[in-house]
């Protein structure tokens, strides 16, 4: 077994120019950086991995099926896979979403 790390600069918390930025992917887990600008939202839409939000700046809602929640910085958020969501920012956000990848069998 192998420990994968990365590290979260202050580009990587600053930078506009990319929306979505890869932090790492091992086996089972990948973690990405999502910026959205001031009333940009993503969703709706599905995804077959269970995924973690980490609010890391900004605030906005989270919408999954039909609950909806309030994020602020510091929020941290399970969303199931398969679990229709939208994620909305009401001013510039920065998200840690952390994909986990499970076999149907557990």
């Amino acid at each position: 077994m192998t420990v994968v790390t990365a590290r979260l600069s202050d580009a990587d918390l600053v930078s506009e120019s990319e929306r979505l930025r890869p932090l790492l992917s091992a086996e089972g887990a990948q973690a990405l950086l999502l910026h959205l600008a001031e009333e940009e939202a993503v969703g709706p839409c599905r995804m077959s991995q269970t995924v973690l939000y980490l609010v890391l700046s900004g605030q906005g809602r989270l919408r999954v099926e039909s609950d909806e929640v309030d994020l602020q910085q510091g929020t941290l958020a399970l969303v199931p896979r398969d679990a229709e969501r939208t994620l909305k920012a009401a001013d510039p956000m920065r998200v840690l979403a952390c994909l986990l990848y499970t076999s149907d069998a557990a």
